[in-house]
């Protein structure tokens, strides 16, 4: 198992962190064998809000670069899509849900 120490925002802002994310994810892949004597056999990506968008997000990139997909994706309240110009009507239950408040 690997957790990635990435930039955090606002000091870091986009796209650092999902940079960070997507060279830990090639350099796993690509050399843990080498370097650590693991076989990765199975990938899972997980996290949690902005660590669930940030897996959403490696998922995203290996796919449109023809890199290794992830063999699973377990994310838990993702934050995938934040946009002031855009309404929802789900934006208006979400109003009053105290949880979310």
């Amino acid at each position: 198992m690997f957790s990635v120490d990435y930039r955090l925002a606002p000091r870091n802002p986009y796209p650092d962190p999902v940079n960070d994310c997507y060279q830990a994810y090639v350099w796993i892949i690509t050399q843990a064998e080498q370097q650590l004597g693991m076989k990765i056999k199975h990938v899972i990506l997980a996290g949690d809000s902005a660590g669930g968008h940030l897996a959403l997000s490696v998922t995203l990139l290996a796919i449109l670069r023809g890199f290794r997909r992830p063999d699973a994706l377990l994310v838990h309240y993702p934050v995938w899509h934040i946009d002031v110009n855009r309404f929802f009507p789900s934006l208006l239950l979400s109003l009053d849900e105290w949880m979310l408040s």
